[in-house]
């Protein structure tokens, strides 16, 4: 029976092909004293004491496209939870918005991902055939990332295949894609919950809830978000923008949502805050209004989802992504339709439709002629652009970040009056 290999990690170069790999098929046995410890504490309850307070945390956006039953998801996380609290990190979960017929998310959603704010979604089935690949976690290639996917149906035969148990192996999937994002691109390990491929030991400590991190993975992944909470008192607060939104293309709410969230992920990155006005809709907040009215200009940009027009083709080679009216008018292209390269069912469409967006609004934030040789203001996209926006790695380069930043501060000064 072949080995099942556990997860891939995505580089710049998104590659979900793995060699097979083989196990015994005699029935699984304790191999050492660490096995036969734990499987004396199965019988344990599993629920584990809250952390003290100083504990690092992380804050997880859970995507749930399966549409699972809500006591085997709630079930999942604590499992997820009770394998990070081992290692001594404590997760905040944050149920979000799947499709129109989800309750309305927590408003929470809107925000950004960062290194200690990640997005975790649960989809039906790979984006490609590939036996044994349990999830995916989009990496950059400097080894940091705020996305990661779990395959429910891979899950569900490793279930059927081992009887690992649904939720204790959907628990331990969500931490092990979920530590890629924390541990970086050397985050596999020998064994553990970080080995790439489980064998049956590995299998029979997942059965028992006993599969965890190793202390040294614990420790790095403590300081690693422990560093990240220490802010510079001297630094200066990142420049805020707001982008008025007008859906004329009609694009579900969803997938602009994750768009929004996306291209903000972008602008973050480059030292820029945004806040997304829905101007679409009615609103009854006055303050919400009142911005929608006064409308783009010199301080608020506008951006506009438009129809793909019928005479351009499914490429984006050559394609224009959208257009730019200075100073404040961003419009993008939205077409359902449109596949990328490794993305099978179109589950990238959000992350490409953000990538168009934060392009476009860079275009209004840096001026004319802001095309560059590298980085998300290239102008024409091939597979290694699609590959690196996938990846989350398609990004303004460092001199545009100052730009930018400049470009939002006289921005605000105009809104103040200073």
């Amino acid at each position: 029976m072949n080995r099942l290999l556990f997860s891939s990690c995505l580089l710049a170069i998104l590659t979900l092909s793995h060699a097979d790999l083989s196990w015994p098929q005699s029935t699984i046995a304790p191999a050492d004293s660490a096995v036969a410890e734990a499987e004396s504490l199965a019988h344990l309850p599993v629920k584990v004491p809250i952390p003290p307070a100083v504990t690092p945390a992380i804050t997880v956006a859970i995507y749930d496209d399966v549409h699972l039953s809500p006591r085997v998801l709630a079930d999942a996380q604590d499992e997820a939870t009770r394998v990070y609290q081992k290692a001594g990190v404590a997760i905040i979960w944050i149920r979000c918005k799947s499709s129109k017929m989800d309750a309305e998310p927590d408003l929470r959603c809107q925000d950004p991902p960062s290194a200690m704010r990640l997005n975790l979604r649960i989809v039906p089935h790979a984006r490609k055939s590939s036996d044994g690949v349990f999830g995916v976690a989009f990496l950059s290639a400097e080894g940091t990332g705020a996305y990661s996917d779990v395959f429910y149906d891979s899950v569900e035969k490793l279930d059927r295949d081992w009887n690992v148990g649904l939720v204790r192996g959907l628990g331990h999937v969500m931490a092990h894609e979920l530590g890629h994002l924390l541990l970086g691109s050397n985050a596999h390990s020998r064994q553990g919950i970080m080995c790439p491929s489980w064998h049956g030991d590995e299998l029979h400590l997942a059965s028992m809830g006993a599969l965890l991190f190793s202390q040294e993975q614990a420790r790095f992944m403590r300081e690693r978000l422990a560093s990240y909470g220490k802010a510079d008192p001297k630094a200066k607060p990142d420049p805020a923008i707001k982008i008025l939104v007008y859906n004329i293309a009609q694009a579900p709410r969803a997938v602009l949502a994750e768009a929004e969230r996306e291209a903000g992920r972008i602008l973050s990155k480059a030292g820029v805050q945004v806040s997304w006005i829905e101007c679409s809709a009615g609103h009854s907040d006055a303050e919400v209004k009142e911005i929608c009215q006064n409308g783009w200009g010199p301080v608020n940009i506008g951006l506009r989802i438009l129809a793909l027009p019928t005479a351009f083709h499914n490429r984006f080679q050559g394609d224009p992504l959208g257009f730019a009216i200075s100073p404040a008018l961003a419009s993008v292209y939205y077409d359902h339709r449109l596949r990328f390269v490794a993305d099978d069912v179109g589950l990238g469409l959000p992350r490409i439709l953000g990538c168009f967006i934060a392009h476009e609004v860079g275009h209004l934030m840096l001026g004319s002629k802001s095309h560059s040789h590298q980085g998300l203001m290239q102008a024409g996209w091939g597979e290694t652009q699609i590959h690196q926006a996938l990846a989350g790695d398609l990004l303004f380069t460092s001199n545009q970040a100052k730009l930018i930043q400049t470009e939002a501060r006289t921005r605000m000064s105009l809104q103040t009056g200073s």
